[in-house]
Order: C-alpha cells, then structure tokens, then sequence
C-alpha cells in the first residue's frame, strides 16, 4: 500500500514530473495547485488554494498525510512577491503541518543555490552563505526558507537541487546572460551543477519514501553524476545555441558592483559579487549523500540527457 503524499507547487516545472513519479510508485497524490486545473488523471486529487492566504482548505489537504513535498515557490525576482509565494506559503504550511499532520514526514524543495558564495568544493558539509543580504532575491529566500525550517520538529529532508532541465526549460542562470543571438559567458572553469527534472521528481519520491536518520532536519545535493563544463554544454546544445558567445570576466561586473553598492539602489543579480561568485565561480559538486542516502542515482551521461531534453514533444 502506498503513501499519501501531498505534493505542492504540483503544476509547476518540477511539481508535474513529482506527481508523475509518485503515481509510477505507487502512492496516492494530493496535488496543490494555486488554480484549479485538470492537468492530472483522475486517481490524483487536485485541491486548489493559495498557501500564502490562511485557509481551511490546507487543513483539509494534510489530513491522514504521510509525506508532504513542498515545491511550491516564486521564481519571481521581485522581493515582495517573492516574501509572500515562498516565504509566506513555506510558514503557513510548517504551522499547518504541525497542527494537523505532525507526524508527516516533510521534503523540502530548496536549492544549490543556498552554500556561501566563495566555496569551491560543494557538498552537505559546506557552510551556508553567511551573507543572504548580499544574493539575490531567488537565494536569499531559499536561505530564509530553510531558516524557518528550523525552528520546527518536523522531520525533513531539504533537497538542495542545481539547475534542473528538461523539455521546455534548458537554459539556466550558470551560463549568463543572452542578447538576442549573443550569449555574455561569465564563467569558464569548473561543473554546471545540473539535474534533469525526471531525476529531481525521483529524488523527491525517494526521500519521501525513506525516513530521516534520527528525526531532524537533514541536507541532500541533488546533481548528476555527470557534470559538464560550460563549453560542454554548448556544445550539447547544438543548432540550439546562441549562435555567438563572447567570453566575460564576472570579476569585472562583480567590481562594478562593488563600486555601486554604497548608492541607494537595489542592485541586479548580475551586479551582486557573492551572486556573481555563487553563479560563475570554479566550483566541483558531490552527491554521494543522496546516493547513499536514499539508494538514488542520475548516473545518464550528459549529451544523452540534453539529447532528450531538447527532443519536440510528442
């Protein structure tokens, strides 16, 4: 007999192939979904409402629930937007939790993105950036997000994936910025820290299905096996590349930033050193916890993945 597994953010990029991996596994899916929708078959129950707003109908949903997976989150740049979807929601839904499911186990959706900004080598051991202030908006709430987490009994796996792709989503914020058919590459040496969205869903389903050793919050890097360099993955990219790059160095916009950051303005990511260093910065990735945790491999090599990520859809 399977899970309940409540799965939030379910119409999202990522929340679709969740819900698709639990059913594969067995379980029984409640889907949160901002709007209602029939993106889902019939044994999925599909239950509409805003985290970000109080309401009976979250109380309803994490009834007799086993696992919840939270993947709801803005991918807004703005602040306020982003304080409401993600931060907002994430608190509601931890004090929902533990009014009504106490004993669910929770996997939270975070990111890569979260490990202080001058490291090399990334794994769970890696401190977290001690300056959120400093990142971006998308960073800085992962960081707040896993903050609130911890003031909680709730048992938790926090999945901290890199940039997940697949069909429809390929390009990713390691790369830089493009202009039109010019692509700025900020960064040269090191691993893009990528995860296929069919490999994410089945981490998510994994860590549901497993127990966290001794209760507690515990991190899980969720990247391929395979890693590429950033020329490796042009080259994957085929006819689907800009068709001009022009080498940057991000130390220069990174010492424009600098120079901007005594005005009182909000600066771009993009100006931001520690985003900039997080983002373009020699960095190596480990996911042997997640492997050994969880009995989870994304072992597919890279052009095969990219390959099918850029096939038309059926």
């Amino acid at each position: 007999m399977g899970l309940t597994i409540v799965i939030t953010g379910a119409a999202g990029f990522i929340g679709q192939a969740t819900v698709a991996a639990a059913l594969r596994h067995g379980h029984h899916v409640r889907a949160i979904t901002r709007r209602p929708t029939d993106l889902f078959p019939n044994p999925v129950e599909t239950i509409a409402l805003d985290l970000a707003e109080p309401t009976d109908t979250l109380d309803h949903a994490l009834d007799q629930a086993d696992v919840v997976i939270h993947a709801a989150a803005s991918m807004s740049g703005d602040p306020a937007r982003t304080a409401r979807d993600t931060l907002t929601a994430t608190q509601n839904l931890l004090t929902a939790m533990q009014q009504t499911a106490p004993r669910a186990r929770l996997v939270l959706l975070s990111s890569i993105t979260v490990y202080d900004a001058t490291a090399t080598t990334i794994t769970e051991d890696t401190p977290l950036d001690p300056h959120p202030t400093r990142r971006d908006t998308y960073a800085q709430a992962k960081l707040a997000q896993e903050a609130a987490l911890a003031g909680t009994p709730i048992e938790t796996w926090i999945a901290r994936p890199g940039a997940v792709f697949g069909p429809g989503r390929i390009w990713n914020a390691h790369l830089g910025p493009t202009f039109g058919p010019l692509l700025l590459r900020l960064g040269s040496a090191g691993e893009l820290p990528l995860l296929t969205r069919e490999s994410c869903a089945e981490a998510l389903i994994k860590a549901a299905e497993t127990p966290v050793p001794g209760g507690g919050h515990h991190p899980l890097n969720l990247v391929a096996d395979d890693l590429p360099t950033r020329a490796r993955f042009l080259a994957a990219l085929g006819p689907h590349a800009p068709r001009l790059s022009l080498p940057f160095p991000w130390t220069l916009l990174a010492l424009v930033g600098t120079l901007l950051s005594p005005l009182p303005i909000r600066l771009p990511g993009l100006l931001r050193p520690r985003t900039l260093r997080a983002r373009f910065g020699a960095k190596t990735y480990s996911n042997a916890r997640a492997q050994s945790a969880l009995g989870w491999r994304a072992g597919q090599p890279f052009e095969n993945a990219m390959r099918a990520a850029l096939e038309p859809p059926l």
